[in-house]
């Protein structure tokens, strides 16, 4: 047997990962899926129309089913490390330095592990949610999903933040980012414009695994196409 030509990912038997540069190309989109169609259709050439997956509405209420690896995986880290700070996630959520609003959130992982009845109900239901969005892709031969990175504009960040564990801020209204880690599908984000407040707009797209090169000749070919990205005011340009 020839060995592969590029870099190999262990979890596909040993077959080469398929090299992004050749699809970074303008005219890489022919048929992305779900997405503003008048933009891709006229000034894009790519075919997008609206399609529903099945039980997409519980995907965020799922995603946040998992509360059961975070305190393991973290005290196995540290319990590898040769002198850390701290030896356990309780000692640093207990430690003063986290912030409250997240110190709370995360002390409800204490305690949950891997072999609770309710880690196997996730993982069922995760499995569902990427068996829907397999066969959904399948049904209408689709190359990806194409959404709004987030449905409503960043809220204001509350004034006691820093110091109130339940700040009323409205933190990540309309986030639709949940899809791609859920899954463990495939996903990129880009510049698609900018609400009237002058706020960015993102536009994700999500394919099966593996099929990063893909969307990223997608993204490239979007943002020729569009020319959304404008390079934030306060930053200074990347040296080289």
């Amino acid at each position: 047997m020839e060995p592969p030509e590029g870099p190999v990912d262990p979890r596909r038997g040993g077959e080469a990962v398929e090299e992004v540069g050749g699809s970074l190309r303008p005219g890489a989109l022919p048929n992305p899926g779900v997405g503003p169609t008048g933009e891709w259709r006229g000034r894009i050439g790519a075919d997008a129309f609206d399609v529903a997956i099945p039980g997409i509405e519980h995907v965020g209420t799922v995603f946040g089913a998992n509360s059961y690896e975070t305190h393991e995986v973290t005290d196995a880290y540290l319990a590898e490390l040769r002198d850390p700070p701290y030896r356990s996630l309780a000692s640093i959520l207990l430690s003063g330095r986290v912030n409250p609003w997240r110190a709370a959130g995360m002390a409800d992982l204490l305690g949950k592990t891997t072999r609770d009845l309710g880690y196997l109900e996730y993982l069922l239901a995760r499995d569902q949610v990427r068996a829907d969005v397999i066969a959904t892709m399948a049904e209408h031969d689709l190359d990806a999903f194409v959404y709004a990175t987030f449905d409503h504009p960043p809220a204001p960040i509350a004034d006691d933040v820093e110091t109130n564990p339940a700040p009323n801020d409205r933190y990540a209204l309309g986030d639709n980012r949940s899809l791609s880690p859920l899954t463990g599908f495939s996903a990129l984000t880009v510049p698609a414009g900018f609400t009237d407040d002058g706020l960015p707009v993102g536009l994700e797209f999500l394919g099966r695994p593996f099929t990063e090169a893909m969307l990223l000749g997608f993204g490239y070919a979007y943002e020729q196409a569009t020319n959304h990205r404008r390079p934030p005011s306060t930053a200074p340009p990347l040296g080289g």
